[in-house]
């Protein structure tokens, strides 16, 4: 008996790879009409001309399709490959996010008192967030974190479900506050969904090498940003820039060792780092169309990442023939290579950032108003939503979280002439200030108070209070930071604190 839903279920096959349907699909086939029919004549040829796949059917049709593809064990080359380079790049992925959980952390233990260390630079806490959005995003770290030490560990279905989680907040916050979706498809989304590849057949993860390299890249990546940030001149090191930086030098690196005849699994890992290019070049791309003050430097990093990916596929190519391994000569052209690929993107970023004043070069203006700073006590919202007796709530323009209740801590100190600093090729919504020596003191007196009582501290300007933040220590380099919390708080805060600009 044939009729529509045969040719239904042979339609849904065609999901599967060739030459496992040129297999199994009669078999397949076969069993899902008998499954389907009923024995009754009259009613086994209705379903026959009208029936349809199930949507459990072609779900597992589905599921099937996507183990065959990213192929595990004792799959044909070419899927074992596909799987593999799929599976090192959703590992390398959910590396860096793991990585940038590890560089948050080290910035709140820095500020932390029980740290010991002196106060962190207005520069690296300006970003510190406050409110119902500060434990998120450490919560959101702590999760990505987590994921990849399950996910290296073999616990592919709790890795997926935790970062499915952590890729919630995300999405929420891109809803209430519009802001570029490509990196929360490529780096959230993506990797969630392609943890697929780690089903049974595929092989085991080499524990040892990717849990060492999450130190590795702790050191090697997150503590010379970090460094980079609290130096003050980090505006021309974004993030997408950063990406394809990271996936040119792996490029080379993986070149370099093919070339030196080391590593296995050559042509998987040639093919993972074409899919992190891929990424990383699609989240350049978007990146420009918001910063085109960035675009020199953008397209520069663009052009080498891609002539990279050409260099290490040559070298695989070159790699087959025995003649053309360990030629000295050939590992001095690519050391050079490499070389010069971190000078043209360091001279890309440095231009980019003289030529928008994104760096030292700053604008900086006395302000032209008084700004003051006021030690808070915080108390939670009663059961009713109100606030305790002698407490308020404070509303900082351009924010949607009421915040908790506060009241003044102590006297506050007010600096009538202090020198501000912003940044006008980001979205513009920090500002530095730095107190005259004279009034450090005072600074570091109210911040003290603060601190001492575990509260927070607020800064306002013009009647309003634009900033509020956690004291997490005294600051006693007459420097801090306001944030604002978007664009348009910002503009509204240098038309008063620099009418000129």
């Amino acid at each position: 008996m044939s009729g529509d839903l045969e040719r239904r279920y042979r339609r849904a096959l065609w999901l599967l790879p060739g030459y496992y349907r040129r297999q199994w699909e009669e078999d397949m086939v076969a069993a899902f009409l008998d499954s389907s029919l009923t024995g009754d004549p009259d009613e086994d040829e209705l379903i026959t001309e009208y029936g349809r796949p199930s949507l459990p059917e072609l779900a597992s049709v589905a599921g099937l399709a996507t183990r065959l593809h990213l192929g595990g064990s004792g799959a044909p080359r070419r899927y074992f490959a596909r799987g593999q380079a799929v599976r090192n790049a959703v590992l390398a992925v959910t590396l860096a996010r793991a990585t940038q959980a590890l560089g948050s952390f080290a910035v709140l233990a820095w500020e932390h008192p029980l740290s010991g260390l002196s106060t962190s630079p207005a520069q690296l806490t300006a970003g510190t967030w406050e409110g119902i959005w500060a434990g998120t995003w450490y919560a959101v770290g702590y999760a990505w974190l987590v994921a990849y030490i399950a996910l290296v560990l073999g616990y592919r279905r709790t890795a997926q479900a935790i970062a499915g989680l952590a890729v919630v907040p995300d999405l929420v916050y891109l809803l209430q506050y519009p802001g570029p979706w490509a990196g929360w498809i490529l780096f959230d989304v993506a990797p969630v969904l392609a943890m697929a590849a780690f089903h049974p057949d595929a092989p085991p993860i080499a524990r040892r090498g990717w849990l060492v390299a999450l130190p590795a890249s702790f050191a090697l990546v997150a503590v010379p940003v970090i460094a980079i940030q609290a130096s003050g001149d980090a505006n021309w090191l974004d993030q997408p820039g950063l990406c394809c930086i990271l996936v040119t030098l792996a490029c080379l690196s993986h070149a370099l060792a093919i070339r030196a005849g080391r590593g296995s699994g050559r042509g998987q890992w040639s093919l993972t780092l074409i899919l992190l290019a891929a990424a990383a070049g699609i989240y350049q791309v978007a990146s420009l169309a918001a910063h085109p003050q960035l675009l020199a430097a953008g397209v520069t990093e663009l052009v080498l990442m891609a002539a990279a990916v050409a260099v290490d596929g040559h070298s695989l190519i070159a790699a087959w023939r025995p003649l053309d391994l360990r030629q000295p000569a050939g590992l001095a052209a690519l050391l050079g290579v490499a070389v010069v690929v971190l000078a043209l993107a360091a001279a890309g970023r440095w231009h980019s950032g003289d030529t928008t004043g994104a760096r030292t070069s700053a604008p900086s203006s006395q302000a032209a108003a008084s700004i003051i700073v006021t030690a808070m006590e915080s108390q939670p919202p009663t059961p009713a939503g109100g606030c305790p007796a002698d407490y308020t709530r404070i509303s900082i323009p351009g924010a949607h979280d009421p915040g908790p209740c506060l009241r003044q801590d102590g006297a506050a100190a007010t600096f009538p002439s202090a020198q501000v600093t912003w940044d006008p090729s980001t979205t513009g919504t920090q500002f530095i200030v730095t107190v005259p020596a004279s009034q450090a003191a005072a600074l570091k007196a109210v911040t003290t108070t603060a601190y001492v009582h575990q509260g927070l501290t607020a800064i306002t300007v013009d009647g309003k209070t634009w900033d509020l933040r956690r004291a997490y220590a005294p600051l006693a380099n007459g420097q801090f930071a306001i944030q604002t919390p978007d664009k348009n708080a910002a503009g509204q805060l240098l038309h008063i604190l620099v009418p000129s600009a």
